[in-house]
């Protein structure tokens, strides 16, 4: 038996278990590292124990030890120390702030250190305004005061409408009373960079007190077509950005007419016949011939035949012309009805008591100032009066002397009724369109007075009248009066 080492001698060596050092905790006292009751530090042998704790205001995250031993896992010896360290709390980083910013850039970044005691606060941006002041604290366990609070910044600023159209002037439609006019969407921006900005289009026709909306959103808004009457319409855009911030475009088209006046009853009649001795051809001088007359008028003819001789020979003849008879219109509750026998034609205005306006059926879109009862006995526009039904303010007048003539007092009375006619008149010469360009005339081409009108009272009835108006849509083709129709190129025989 062999009393050597096999593999020859050896020697055998022992070196120290050591630990890394410890890193650094921000917002701690720092390591305190002991072995066998002394300080080290750089090195740190097995069993050396290290002790740290946060400053004043900042907790060990939950998950960290505030007490460490070097070279001890589980009762195993590793190199390692015990535990995972100390870790200081902070904070979460707050929600971004639409339109606005914190006042320390590292409130919101998820890479900056939000520790105890730190402040934030948001400003907005220009043109905004903050809904709520408030401010957040970091607290020493992580958590921010007021954090259930949501600030936002609100948009104060209107949209800016980048060009208003002037006033437009354009001619009505060859043999109509109105002109086709195309309503273009308008250009805007807005301060929030949003790409949806809403529009509304309220349109105000010319001779009436309603104004009428069409809204769309910044996606459907395209060219509209209005058929907009003869006279001076109101058009008003309003931009809206999603904050209900609000700008408003308004102007005028002016729709002129520019065609003379068409009123055409037209007479023919077979002329007479003359015969001579002489077989020769005869020279005839008629005073008149087939052609255009107004109603209401007689009107008288002469035909003079002369041969070569100079022998004459007249034929005379004489007619007058008159229309159908139109059905008596419907005189309204709580208003009256103003009628007068024109050269062609009764012509009535209807009136409400004041504070009153007229309220027609529901198929009915649009309330005339006036009716004219053509030759062919048919009432122009249409044949609705209504009632004076709806309460309305007193100042909704529209400012044509047509619109919602009003009278005060009891409409049975004389002094009442004379107002009555006066108001209609002065409307007829200060505002309706004449023959002459001085006034309406009579049937015999006179001046019209307060003798020629007659009024005709409907019965009271408290009952029916309701409040406001109700909107609806409105034909802008059928809201002409009898007398713009009457004198804008439309034939009424």
């Amino acid at each position: 038996m062999s009393t050597e080492w096999q593999d020859g001698p050896s020697t055998a060596m022992c070196s120290a278990l050591l630990c890394p050092i410890m890193p650094k905790v921000p917002h701690s006292t720092g390591w305190i590292c002991l072995n066998q009751g002394r300080q080290v530090s750089g090195k740190y042998p097995y069993r050396t124990t290290c002790e740290n704790h946060c400053n004043a205001g900042f907790l060990p995250r939950p998950d960290t030890n505030e007490f460490v031993i070097c070279g001890l896992d589980n009762d195993r010896l590793t190199g390692k120390w015990s535990g995972s360290g100390l870790v200081s709390r902070k904070c979460t980083n707050l929600p971004e702030v639409l339109n606005g910013q914190y006042n320390q850039r590292d409130c919101s970044h998820p890479a900056s250190d939000r520790t105890f005691g730190k402040v934030c606060s948001v400003s907005c941006n220009h043109g905004f305004i903050i809904s709520e002041k408030v401010e957040w604290t970091c607290q020493d366990d992580g958590q921010w005061t007021n954090y259930d609070k949501t600030v936002k910044c609100k948009d104060i600023t209107p949209p800016q409408i980048l060009s208003c159209p002037q006033h437009l002037t354009v001619p009505n439609e060859e043999n109509e009373g109105y002109a086709i006019v195309k309503l273009l969407p308008l250009d805007a921006i807005d301060n929030d960079g949003a790409s949806t900005i809403d529009q509304t289009l309220h349109l105000q026709p010319a001779g009436s007190a309603r104004i009428d909306e069409y809204p769309c959103n910044s996606k459907d808004c395209g060219e509209t077509t209005f058929n907009l009457p003869i006279g001076t319409s109101t058009v008003n855009f309003t931009v809206s950005d999603r904050s209900g911030n609000s700008d408003s475009c308004i102007y005028q088209v002016t729709v002129q007419d520019v065609e003379p006046l068409k009123l055409y009853n037209y007479v023919d009649w077979k002329e007479p016949e003359f015969s001579d001795n002489s077989g020769l051809e005869l020279k005839i001088y008629p005073t008149g011939s087939p052609g255009e007359y107004r109603v209401g008028r007689t009107w008288s003819f002469k035909y003079t035949a002369t041969d070569t001789a100079g022998n004459t020979a007249q034929c005379e003849f004489s007619f007058k012309l008159t229309g159908i008879r139109c059905p008596q219109l419907h005189t309204p509750a709580n208003g009256a009805l103003v009628c007068d026998k024109l050269a062609f034609g009764i012509y009535c205005v209807p009136q409400c008591q004041r504070g009153l306006e007229r309220l027609l059926p529901d198929h009915i879109r649009y309330t005339p100032n006036d009716y004219f009862c053509s030759t062919k006995g048919k009432w122009l526009p249409h044949d609705e009066v209504g009632d004076c039904a709806i309460r309305v303010p007193e100042d909704s007048n529209g400012g044509s002397p047509f619109d919602v003539l009003w009278f005060d007092g009891d409409c049975n009375d004389e002094h009442t009724k004379q107002s009555i006619i006066q108001t209609t008149l002065d409307a007829l010469n200060n505002g309706g369109p004449s023959f002459t360009g001085q006034g309406w005339k009579d049937s015999q081409d006179k001046p019209l007075t307060v003798d020629d009108f007659e009024v005709f009272c409907g019965p009271k009835n408290e009952s029916i009248i309701q409040i406001g108006r109700s909107k609806r849509e409105v034909s802008y083709v059928q809201g002409l009066s009898a007398t713009a129709k009457l004198f804008s190129g439309v034939v009424l025989n």
